[in-house]
């Protein structure tokens, strides 16, 4: 309501006579033309004052007719003559143009000073007590105010006029699941609105504190409907914000970095405690929230400008009168915890309702896609219009080390819903806060320009974070327009994924997971696992184990990171995989990587093991009498579940090593693949031989069939040699464990003059090896085979290019091992230049090898797929020690006469 002057007749109004010995100025709000406005200058409004009941008028101010043609403030400073007791005002309008003509308003009329006190304000929108847990009675307020409400309707509601300079819109009323009344204001018809309290004069130490509610679940606009907090040292001429928006970039700021006293419309109450700075101290000092352009309501509650409590309630409790009144689990003086929290939090925003127990607000972000998938499905996208920020609850981060996530700001292909920033103030800030959101520290600035694509950011804790009360929280600073925080579209859109706090100053020295059982959390031993799932029965396998389908084509990387480990030199890997069980192993594959970090921060990995080959054996960790392939997984060498022992090389040791397996995005399709029976930590005696499993405290779980402390001791008789001249249809299960790229054929011809017939014959796309059962060569002597690479007539089925760079690399490499293929050591090397014709080979057998549970392995590490470097191997035999051939040939002569000699006893029977 306003007082409207349109009548036909004298257009004035006249105080009473005032005491104005303590004012200072005049304020009140003015309009031209509510009708129809003034056309000339005297038919503007005139300001007077009387010091004299009204005999004579001096003009105070001149409204000019052509300046006020919306709702305007006007603010004078008292002239000392009018600084008497008997002082009185009067607006008045000499000439218009009659009934409805030349019409104006005037509202908001205050004539006033600053407080001859220095007192607290305090208002809990109450006029009966309230329970003593959630506000303080108000019993006291600001006094020394003359002001004037003339325009005011009469209500038997209670109204917060006692606080509050002007409070249009207002009313108290129930609003947002309050438990009582609150000052609920706005209007839904676009008018500005504001409540403002009387002028305060502030001592050291104060703050101001408040909780407030805009719009209360209601959808955001682009619409300037924010309520802005602010105050004033000239009686409401000049507004600044009670909190500023200060950045790095800002040079005013001197390196602060805050969040601005402006609210969006949120889901939620949210508390604000501010302290107030020095230069009012002292000074007189008013307080507004103003909303610019009201379509929804806002509310405040517990409204407080005085002393600050003990340690400002610690951030989680109402400072109510130099007394906290604490949040539930929190107690005391100064609402200290009292409860346990969560020492970590781990999200993935799997689903679009995301959990309330993580996070005290998400404002302007929801789970979806719009700036493309950043690890797994469903990211946390912000492109709200208002605050874009995400805050997640109180936590116990006493015991951990970091916060790790990623993260993009914008897109390189600058679309619409996700368009690239131009400058620093689209960045997004990470900070903390050990005091329940009072104040706030940074932690990380994600540059706007290195965050166009898909970054992951591991951020260490300072010590100062490391409290039983530390919340994070990410944000983007606001646009700014004439001098205010504005609603705007312009801020380029972000989205976070994968979020972890954790970690701990002193990791653990062992991990071992087998994703078997119920009720067991698998997160504590693993960083994530994106789209992976947890299931049984892929390609076979009964137990549960993790399984990546692969079914989407989102252009991301699938892997099994690790938590941070201490690894000591000596240490053992070992895992079961399998890759692509149902794909075509000679197609373009996806191989997953096994890889190592010693420092999170860089996002820098490294293979675990690097191939060893002829042409590389000089390399770092290398050695001439180990060849190996690198930590890299196909259907090639894991087509069915496969157990993998790794001996971790020395510079894998650190006290914060990581292990991944990852699959990476590329150009070929991915096949799916699984994981289970991870083991990281002391090695197991002789790696357990290669015939079973390590378990915690260096124990072996020995396969079936074999048993010993170090499941060196096969149950059953191994055989002792082998010969085999590959005539039959296939190969003899008897002597192999594997052939792979390889088959009886003649593709080489006959091995003449050595061999005849059909070999063992190798020209398949990926992996060629022929690898023994396992034997027991205590006995010994030689292994002959005959052998050819390529061919001198160079035929399409046997054929090998000598000028090769990498021609060594295609050599046949015979090697042994001693535990199950897990290490292979070189017998002998055969280059394709010295095979071009079938060659017999003879070769002793090594003393380490002349043991039980020995295999033996003929490798080409290299060639260029079918049809190309081919080669064939015949007249395998492992020959005995004469003495053993000798006890040999006796016990079979022995055994055949025995048999015979039964024979005979039983035909003579039946006759």
């Amino acid at each position: 309501m306003a007082l409207h002057f349109s009548g036909g007749c004298t257009r004035q109004l006249v105080t009473v006579d005032l005491d104005l010995t303590d004012a200072e100025f005049i304020q009140f709000y003015f309009m031209y033309g509510c009708l129809i406005p003034p056309n000339n200058r005297d038919q503007g409004v005139f300001l007077d004052y009387s010091v004299n009941g009204g005999i004579t008028w001096n003009i105070l101010m001149e409204i000019f007719f052509d300046q006020y043609n919306k709702p305007s403030f006007v603010s004078i400073l008292l002239p000392y003559e009018a600084k008497i007791v008997g002082t009185r005002f009067r607006w008045w309008q000499p000439t218009h143009d009659g009934r409805d003509q030349s019409d104006w308003a005037i509202d908001n009329v205050l004539i006033a000073g600053s407080a001859s006190e220095r007192t607290f304000m305090l208002d809990t929108f109450s006029s009966t007590p309230v329970p003593p847990h959630d506000r303080s009675p108000a019993d006291s307020g600001p006094v020394g105010r003359i002001s004037f409400d003339l325009f005011q309707e009469k209500s038997t509601a209670y109204k917060p006029n006692k606080y509050w300079m002007f409070h249009d819109e207002c009313s108290v009323e129930r609003f947002c699941d309050s438990p009582d009344g609150v000052m609920l204001c706005g209007s839904h018809d676009g008018r500005e609105v504001d409540a403002t309290t009387h002028d305060l004069t502030p001592s050291e130490d104060w703050i101001v504190q408040f909780k407030i509610s805009v719009g209360c679940k209601t959808t955001e606009k682009v619409i300037q409907n924010q309520v802005h907090v602010q105050y004033s040292t000239d009686f409401g001429v000049n507004w600044r914000y009670l909190m500023p928006q200060c950045l790095l970039a800002d040079p005013q700021c001197s390196g602060d970095i805050t969040q601005p006293s402006v609210f969006f419309p949120a889901k939620e109450w949210k508390r604000a405690i501010y302290p107030l700075p020095d230069n009012l101290v002292g000074n007189p000092v008013r307080f507004r929230f103003y909303q610019k352009y009201s379509d929804l309501q806002w509310a405040i509650d517990n409204f407080y400008v005085g002393p600050s409590c003990p340690n400002n309630c610690g951030g989680h409790g109402d400072c109510l009168h130099k007394q906290c009144y604490c949040d539930p689990g929190f107690t005391g003086s100064n609402c200290y915890l009292s409860h346990p929290l969560k020492t970590s939090l781990k999200e993935r925003f799997e689903l679009d309702d995301i959990k309330s127990d993580t996070w005290i607000s998400l404002d302007g972000g929801k789970a979806c896609t719009d700036c493309g998938v950043l690890v797994e499905d469903l990211p946390l996208y912000f492109s709200g219009v208002g605050m874009r920020q995400a805050i997640t609850k109180d936590l116990d981060l006493r015991g951990t080390k970091f916060v790790q996530y990623w993260a993009r700001i914008g897109s390189e292909s600058n679309m619409t819903t996700c368009h690239q920033p131009i400058c620093r103030k689209e960045g997004v800030l990470l900070d903390y806060s050990t005091d329940g959101g009072m104040t706030w520290n940074m932690l990380h600035e994600m540059d706007y320009q290195k965050y166009i694509s898909v970054r992951q950011d591991y951020v260490l804790l300072p010590e100062e974070a490391h409290t039983n009360t530390t919340r994070l929280r990410w944000w983007q600073p606001f646009v700014v327009q004439n001098s205010l925080m504005v609603a705007s579209t312009d801020r380029a859109q972000w989205a976070l994924d994968n979020i972890l706090i954790g970690g701990s100053e002193i990791n653990p020295s062992q991990l071992m997971d087998f994703f078997d059982d119920e009720g067991i959390n698998h997160d504590g031993n693993w960083m994530f696992y994106p789209n992976a799932v947890r299931t049984a029965g892929f390609c076979g396998n009964p137990s549960f184990h993790l399984y990546w389908p692969n079914k989407k084509k989102d252009k991301t990387h699938n892997f099994l990171a690790s938590r941070e480990l201490i690894v000591a030199p000596g240490y053992v890997l070992q895992f079961r995989i399998v890759v692509g069980c149902e794909a075509d192993s000679c197609g373009d594959l996806q191989p997953v990587l096994l890889e190592y970090s010693k420092d999170p921060r860089k996002d820098s990995w490294s293979l675990v093991q690097t191939e060893c080959l002829p042409s590389t054996s000089s390399n770092i960790g290398c050695s001439p009498f180990q060849f190996h392939e690198a930590s890299v997984y196909t259907s090639v060498n894991c087509s069915t579940w496969n157990r993998v022992t790794i001996q971790l090389p020395d510079y894998v040791a650190s006290s914060a090593t990581q292990f991944r397996w990852i699959q990476k995005e590329g150009n070929a399709e991915k096949q799916s693949w699984g994981i289970d029976n991870v083991y990281i930590g002391e090695s197991c005696p002789k790696l357990c031989s290669g015939h079973g499993y390590c378990r915690t405290g260096t124990v072996c779980i020995c396969d079936e069939g074999y048993q010993g402390d170090d499941c060196s001791v096969p149950i059953n008789d191994l055989p002792s040699y082998i010969k085999d001249n590959f005539e039959l249809s296939r190969v003899r299960e008897t002597n192999w464990q594997v052939i792979q790229g390889g088959a009886i054929g003649s593709g080489c011809g006959q091995l003449a003059p050595y061999a005849h017939g059909e070999s063992l014959y190798f020209n398949g796309c990926q992996m060629r090896q022929a690898v023994t059962k396992l034997l027991d060569l205590t006995r010994a002597s030689k292994i002959m085979f005959v052998l050819q690479i390529g061919s001198i007539s160079q035929t399409a089925s046997c054929n090998i290019d000598l000028t090769n760079p990498n021609i060594a690399d295609k050599a046949i490499l015979l090697q042994y091992s001693l535990n199950g293929g897990i290490t292979w050591h070189v017998i002998a090397q055969h280059q394709p230049k010295d095979f071009i014709h079938a060659q017999r080979i003879s070769y002793n057998v090594p003393l380490e090898a002349r043991v039980k549970g020995v295999q033996l392995r003929w490798w080409q590490p290299r060639h260029n797929g079918t049809g190309h470097d081919q080669w064939a191997l015949d007249h395998v035999e492992v020959v005995l020690t004469r003495k053993q051939n000798y006890m040999m040939n006796f016990s079979r002569q022995h055994m055949l006469r025995h048999y015979y000699s039964r024979r005979r006893r039983s035909l003579r029977r039946n006759i």
